[in-house]
Parts: structure tokens; sequence; C-alpha cells
């Protein structure tokens, strides 16, 4: 066999037959098997590092989104009971009733159909609700009478709610108009 065939025979040997790696240059049949076939462990290591901060960042600032969501959704929740408790007066031609429960953050609403400002079995209850967010309402009762219009014994009121990440508060006033405070909505 001439040299040339020899060497070109040596260079495709298969993986198992390279028990003489040490008479064929590493660039040729051993080349896989060296320290050029893969990733270092510096390599590794960097990537995973940077992951590891790239994750941490983000779970950094969805921990700091969720009491900001928790506080927007109880709001959105409040305004929409609010306006169906009013939707719920003028259409059942009845009070419909609101009461804080401000040491327990939550609030009842009902529709008083008696006009005994109790809540009785056989009315329709319109929605109780806890958030888990701080609720202080004031007056801690109100109603909205069969024209939309919201009565209280200072003929306004205000809703609070309160979380870690703020507060939001809104307003009722004795047109029926629910908002937020000063303005807005």
């Amino acid at each position: 066999m001439a040299k040339s065939q020899r060497k070109f025979a040596r260079k495709f040997q298969s993986p198992a037959d390279l028990s003489n790696c040490d008479e064929v240059p590493i660039e040729s049949a051993c080349k896989g098997f060296g320290s050029k076939g893969g990733f270092s462990l510096v390599e590794l290591s960097v990537v995973t590092t940077i992951i590891l901060l790239a994750g941490g960042l983000a779970v950094g600032n969805f921990v700091k989104l969720v009491p900001e969501k928790v506080l927007e959704g109880g709001r959105s929740q409040m305004m929409l009971d609010l306006r169906l408790a009013r939707s719920a007066a003028i259409h059942y031609n009845t009070d419909a009733r609101i009461s804080f429960d401000n040491a327990q953050d939550k609030y009842t609403i009902w529709t008083d159909q008696d006009h005994d400002g109790v809540e009785d079995d056989g009315e329709v209850i319109v929605r109780t609700l806890d958030e888990g967010l701080d609720l202080w309402g004031y007056p801690s009762t109100g109603t909205f009478n069969p024209q939309g219009a919201y009565v209280s014994s200072i003929s306004y009121g205000y809703v609070s709610l309160m979380s870690d990440s703020g507060s939001e508060v809104m307003h009722l006033t004795a047109n029926g108009h629910i908002g937020d405070y000063l303005g807005g909505n």
C-alpha cells in the first residue's frame, strides 16, 4: 500500500478503532475527542450565570407587579359592583343598599325590596366580595334609590382600596355618579 493510501486509511478510521491516536495528528482522526470538541466548563458557567441573572431580574419585576395588578383588579371590581348596584336599583325599581365592613375588608350589595335596611331572605343579593385588599368605605352604608341617585347620611360616599403598592379612592355622588376621586371615570 502506498504511503498516501495508508495516510488516507488512518485518517478515516472508525472511532472504535482509535487505539493508535498517538500516531495520527489530533486535527485529523481524533478530532471531536480532544479539547476542541465541546464547550469548556468556563463557557458553560458563564452562560448559566447569564441565564440565572436574567431569570432573577424577570422574577423580581414580576413580584413587584403583582400587588399593583391586585389593586387595579380590586378597583375595577369595586367600580363594576357599584355600577351594578345602581343598575339593579333602577331595574328592580327598589333601593340597592351598600354596606361596608371595614374591619373585615369586605362589602355587600343587595336590593332592599322591603326598605328595612337589612339584608333579608328573598331579597336579591347582587354581590358580596372580599378582595383581600384593605377596604375603607365611608359612610359605612349607602343606598342607590330607584332613580339611580346615591343617598347616604352625608349624601356622598368614598371608597378606598389599599395595598402594598398604593391606594385607589373612588367617590359616589348624590346624582349617582361613580368615579375616581377628584374627577375621572
